[in-house]
């Protein structure tokens, strides 16, 4: 009944298993809400010839600290081998993922990952890893569409892989909910209101046989309360009457078998019998309990034949796939909804009880799924089980670099440490600043090393009180607190001089790294040095002072290269992933700062692969928002706006990774013509101001000073430009280009004594076409076109009127016109604008002459052949038509032309 309407997403199913089994893996988004019918497509697809194969299932924990990469252990049950070898013997994350990966390559396998709204951050990062890998595996991950923000971002890197698809399910129409309700005599009208066309719902009540709440289930209801539901999610996911319906099959049952079913609802997972006890048969007996017939043995909770091992040797009792008894025998609630309404069910007074109960029964059969014990312990007000079990699951999570769970558990731990020694909650706070520094959460951050710096210091410890200040200071840059910052971290050194060793040579570091943001190269070098003569054995000390050392370097007009590359060849070989985080960073920024691009675009692919793959959330982000300055410099405006709003309201960042996204996007808008320009200029120069980094004043004042120009306020535009000039004292030559100009353009009398990048140099020495050449070149139109505007050339205002037009610059090219005719010129051509509006996909003439060539399947070598144009300025059309049509390949946005009748072959 669930396949109604469903004969187009399993056609597409069979195609991309025959794609897989050819060689061509796949890796296939299939969304939907809670009960449209995700996991009986998949089921579906089982039974067709094409997907006659081997299969193997993980699941992801509803818990809302779930046990890190428990899908992984759940294949490794299935799958045995090598995989499940080092499952046991608690292998780090990279090992494990090669080895499921060769282990995949063996055979051609589909691969089942459900449920991923609910997964740990290890457990993206591995969809990542596997699917950028593919080959003859199909890897169909289910999820319920868009539940958080995290998911979106990953969801949307997860999209623009060649090998990714995606289906979407959505609610059956009210034909279908006619026919599933024919044999009932049921109301189909009334069913589908009652439904929303959700084939669970309607499938719940039609077996119910009522759409009225029958009188036991509403008075069970009535009894129990949805505080504290235990699971993520909305707890208003199920409606009454679908619950109702849900309850209904438990009415009669004993006392016993009523507990059972509670029981098995509270363990949010797979079922393992011997934690429920008797009633097990009464419950299984409502129909609401299945068996798991496809699971595998193996890894598993009870384990088998295997002695009870789970992903390090005990029961998991929540591990997905891996909840089967000691006969080998596994349950699972029919469906996540009936599981959640029979929780939700569950009376306020008897839920810590029955946590208590799984709880011993899981210590009863030596589980080792920390995430699940602690878990049950907090539920069951367990302070001193829910501490210690926080402890071990986030130290395992941050071995498998699942970085926020890590956090999330030392942030239970904490909660029930209250009464333990100051020494021992100071140690968890200097834990937890290990995981949330490299997950971005700055205020937070700050918050656990203020708490660890006060117990360091009633303790009496002084080296790590200094410690802990070294790191309230590197959290205060992050929340662009850089004044409150730089006196911290002196302090900090203050106190460690006498100690020596790796602390001090990490505050040397840190004051490294704050005299290089804020312009004082020579003072970092100096710092830089002395840290890496501390160093020592602290192969991660020594990488982050010689990064410090080459940007120094850079920013000062110095060789730079090989110190930067050393600083990640050191943390790559050494395993240290912040500092590798920070090393594709920096090589990435310094090399579009220099404007080459083309050497930079690898370290950025490398760099968001590698913190996606590590978690470390803080530095991807980083290297996305330096992304889209690059775009907006180089005219891909489109692409820019797309990934700056994304990362704007999507991903929680601290305010120092919000200023580049801020900065971007407001130049596309003020180059464009947007109208939300100033409250995000605003936002960036106050939170540029905070930094007190000169890097970020100068792009955020710089930003506003064109914003106040192109709208005719020259006044305004030059007293941005001074406060710009303000602060590149001593900034390299591109940075202190860029004001220079603008305090020219601006009509101001202030002068930048100090070298320029030649783009900017030509121009201001007279030369505005070279300095036109200059900057398409390096892959900027639209700057090129600011240079042309630069005198009062006939010829050059022309030449900038055609870019500002072909770019959608309207404020620059109004600007143009008016000059032209200020000069007199009649023949002033009016511009693309009309024709850009009526064009139904709010293309250019120009760009649509490109997607016409797309659909045809030309190259952009090709296209530029044809159009007599530069590769590069075809590549800036290419990236418009995807960004205009939302398609994420040209493949795509062929296909998209062509159902819209935009273009046919």
């Amino acid at each position: 009944m669930f396949l109604l309407e469903r004969a187009d997403a399993l056609a597409a199913l069979i195609r991309y298993a025959r794609e897989a089994r050819a060689g061509d893996g796949r890796l296939v988004l299939v969304a939907g809400d809670a009960g449209v019918g995700k996991s009986a497509l998949v089921e579906a697809l089982r039974q067709q010839p094409e997907a006659d194969c081997r299969w193997a299932w993980g699941l992801c924990d509803g818990l809302y600290t779930p046990r890190p990469l428990g899908p992984l252990f759940d294949l490794a049950a299935e799958l045995g081998g090598e995989l499940l070898e080092l499952a046991r013997a608690r292998a780090p994350r990279d090992d494990l993922f090669d080895a499921l990966l060769r282990e995949l390559d063996r055979r051609e396998t589909v691969l089942v990952i459900e449920d991923l709204h609910w997964a740990d951050e290890a457990t993206v990062d591995l969809v990542r890893f596997l699917a950028r890998r593919l080959r003859n595996t199909l890897l169909l991950v289910t999820y319920r569409d868009l539940e958080s923000p995290a998911l979106r971002v990953a969801l949307g890197r997860l999209s623009e892989l060649r090998a990714t698809r995606r289906i979407e399910l959505g609610p059956l129409s009210p034909a279908a909910v006619a026919e599933l309700a024919a044999e009932s005599g049921l109301p189909a009208d009334e069913l589908y209101g009652l439904t929303g066309g959700n084939p669970f719902f309607v499938t719940e009540i039609v077996r119910a046989g009522t759409t009225a709440a029958p009188a036991q289930a509403a008075a069970a209801r009535a009894d129990a309360t949805t505080a504290g539901a235990a699971t993520r999610g909305a707890v208003n996911e199920v409606p009454p009457s679908v619950r109702d319906a849900v309850l209904a099959r438990a009415v009669g049952l004993s006392e016993t078998g009523r507990a059972a079913l509670d029981l098995a609802a509270l363990i949010c997972g797979r079922i393992d019998p011997r934690l429920i006890g008797d009633g097990l048969d009464e419950a299984v007996g409502t129909g609401l309990i299945t068996s798991d017939d496809l699971a595998g043995a193996g890894l598993s909770a009870g384990g088998g034949s295997n002695g009870g091992l789970s992903a390090g040797g005990g029961l998991s009792s929540g591990g997905g796939r891996a909840g089967r008894g000691g006969d080998g025998t596994g349950l699972r609630f029919r469906h996540e909804l009936a599981r959640r309404a029979v929780e939700q069910a569950v009376p306020a007074h008897r839920r810590a009880a029955a946590h208590a109960t799984i709880l011993d029964r899981l210590r009863a059969h030596d589980s080792d799924d920390d995430a699940m014990m602690a878990f049950h312990a907090e539920a069951a007000g367990d302070a001193e089980a829910a501490h210690f079990f926080s402890v071990r699951a986030a130290t395992r999570a941050a071995e498998l670099a699942s970085h926020r769970e890590a956090a999330a558990q030392y942030e239970r731990a904490l909660r029930f440490a209250g009464d333990l020694p100051d020494a021992v909650r100071a140690k968890l706070y200097d834990r937890l600043c290990d995981e949330l520094t490299l997950v971005d959460r700055g205020a937070d951050l700050a918050d656990a090393a203020a708490h660890a710096r006060r117990l360091w210091h009633a303790v009496g410890d002084r080296r790590r009180e200094g410690d802990a200040l070294r790191r309230l200071s590197e959290a205060l840059v992050t929340l662009c607190r850089q004044r409150e910052a730089m006196p911290l971290a002196e302090r900090a050194r203050e106190i460690l001089e006498p100690f020596g060793g790796p602390e001090l040579a990490l505050a040397y570091a840190h004051l490294a790294t704050l005299s290089m943001l804020t312009d004082r190269h020579d003072e970092a070098v100096t710092l830089s040095v002395r840290a890496q003569e501390l160093a020592g054995p602290r192969l991660d000390v020594l990488s982050d002072a010689l990064n410090t050392h080459a940007c120094a370097l850079a920013m000062s007009g110095q060789p730079w290269r090989d110190r930067l590359h050393q600083a990640l060849e050191v943390a790559l070989e050494h395993g240290h992933e912040e500092e590798a985080a920070r090393a594709y960073r920096n090589l990435y920024g310094l090399l579009t700062c220099e404007r080459q691009y083309d050497e930079a675009h690898q370290f950025y692919v490398d760099g968001v692969a590698f913190c996606d793959e590590h978690d470390v959330a803080a530095f991807g982000t980083c290297l996305h928002g330096e992304h889209v300055i690059t775009l907006a410099r180089t005219d891909r405006w489109d692409d820019a706006t797309l990934l700056a709003r994304r990362l704007l309201t999507e991903v929680v960042a601290t305010p120092i990774n919000r200023i580049s996204p801020l900065v971007g996007l407001a130049t596309v808008l003020v180059r464009r013509g947007g109208d939300e320009v100033e409250p995000l200029l605003d936002e960036a120069a106050a939170t540029a101001d905070g930094s007190a980094e000169p890097q970020w004043i100068v792009a955020a004042r710089v930003a506003r000073a064109e914003w106040r120009w192109l709208s005719g306020n020259p006044a305004a535009a030059r007293r941005e430009a001074e406060l710009a000039a303000d602060a590149a004292t001593a900034g390299n030559a591109w940075l202190c280009g860029s004001v220079a100009v603008w305090l020219r353009r601006t009509g101001s009398s202030r002068l930048i004594g100090r070298p320029v990048a030649e783009p900017y140099r030509l121009l201001l020495e007279g030369d505005a076409t070279g300095s036109a050449a200059a900057w398409t070149k390096v892959g900027s139109r639209y700057e090129a076109g600011l240079a042309l505007l630069d005198g009062d050339d006939i010829g050059r205002l022309r030449e900038a009127l055609t870019i500002f037009d072909e770019l959608g610059a309207a404020p620059a090219a109004r600007l143009t016109r008016g000059r032209l005719r200020k000069h007199g010129v009649r023949s002033v051509p009016v511009g693309p604008r009309s024709a850009t509006r009526a064009h139904p996909a709010g293309l250019t003439r120009r760009e649509h002459e490109v997607l016409g060539l797309i659909v045809a399947g030309r190259t952009n070598a090709e296209i530029a052949a044809q159009l007599v144009l530069s590769v590069k300025t075809v590549d800036h059309h290419v990236s418009a038509v995807l960004g205009k049509l939302g398609a994420p390949t040209r493949s795509v946005a062929a296909a998209e032309a062509e159902r819209r009748g935009l273009v046919t072959r």
